[in-house]
């Protein structure tokens, strides 16, 4: 029993973060550039929660977002391009305005 309420605590919190960073995505992107970079680095683990049940809606805009900048900075399996920190920020920062904000929920 102890355990089964440790999983429920700890889908509960992964939730409340989902639903922070959504709204950071949903209300203040290009505030939060930092935020994209992040995503971007951990888009494998992200990727990850889809899995766990009632998390994979709210992972949905992240991976939108992932998507949508992964294009500009071309991470794609084929390409061997490397980007350093600050050439990726600076691609963020340009296109960000470009996300078409009405594919977010």
């Amino acid at each position: 029993v102890l355990k089964c309420h440790s999983v429920a605590n700890h889908v509960a919190i992964l939730k409340t973060l989902l639903d922070i960073i959504n709204a950071c995505l949903n209300q203040s992107l290009d505030q939060n550039l930092e935020l994209v970079y992040h995503l971007l680095h951990q888009r494998a683990s992200i990727n990850r929660l889809r899995s766990i049940p009632g998390l994979a809606e709210l992972v949905d805009n992240i991976e939108l977002v992932i998507g949508f900048f992964s294009g500009h900075l071309k991470l794609g399996k084929d390409d061997t391009t490397v980007l350093n920190t600050a050439e990726i920020q600076t691609i963020i920062g340009k296109v960000v305005r470009q996300l078409p904000r009405s594919k977010l929920k």
